[in-house]
């Protein structure tokens, strides 16, 4: 009679089952991870594909990244040139002005009137350009006028305090002849010219006090 098979441990059957269960895990997670790799790599080729097409088809894209708005540039052209002839014209206009640096308000003239020609031709960036150095030059031009002025009105007005009168006549005729119709030069050169008259009556009338002599002190004030 055959020996009876014998029954297999309660332990034995329980560490089959755990490491079987481990072995499929194990399977399961390998399946996944090559799953995950194969959709990540067909992802990629789809982006990639994607992006050709839309750089090689679609010439719409393109065009929206690099495009000059005309409209914007010819409108701000507009508005600098509104402001120039606003606040600059007015100044390299002045005669005086003219008078005194005929070149350089000429130069910031002309290339206004380049700015204007560029801008005819839609060459809005070289007008832009043109109209930014007419309004540098005719700032420039206008701020060593007024220097230049203010130099020889503040030697005169100095000169005439210190009652320097022959200083202060040149120096006022050199201002007159830089801002001819500036009224505080106006003003100064006329206190310079009536200067030795009040001199010498202010002498007459101390002379006729000192002598206690009241007609000659009314001839003198009347």
């Amino acid at each position: 009679m055959d020996k009876e098979a014998k029954k297999p441990h309660i332990d034995d059957v329980i560490h089959s089952r755990q490491v079987a269960q481990k072995q499929q895990a194990i399977k399961l997670a390998y399946i996944a991870v090559v799953v995950i790799v194969f959709c990540m790599a067909i992802l990629f080729a789809f982006k990639a594909i994607n992006s050709k097409k839309t750089v090689l088809d679609d010439p719409v894209v393109i065009s929206e990244i690099t495009p000059i708005d005309t409209s914007k540039v010819r409108t701000l052209f507009k508005q600098k040139l509104s402001m120039f002839e606003q606040e600059r014209q007015s100044l390299i206009d002045n005669p005086e002005l003219s008078n005194w640096d005929n070149q350089s308000v000429n130069a910031a003239l002309d290339q206004k009137n380049n700015a204007i020609s560029e801008f005819s031709k839609s060459k809005y960036n070289e007008a832009l350009q043109e109209l930014a150095s007419a309004t540098n030059k005719a700032l420039a031009v206008n701020d060593a006028w007024d220097q230049a002025f203010q130099e020889k009105f503040r030697v005169a007005k100095t000169a005439y305090e210190d009652d320097k009168l022959n200083q202060s006549k040149l120096a006022i005729s050199q201002a007159l002849k830089i801002k001819p119709s500036n009224p505080e030069a106006l003003a100064l050169k006329l206190r310079i010219d009536v200067f030795p008259k009040i001199q010498r009556l202010y002498r007459d009338l101390k002379v006729a006090k000192a002598e206690n002599n009241v007609k000659q002190q009314i001839a003198v004030l009347s």
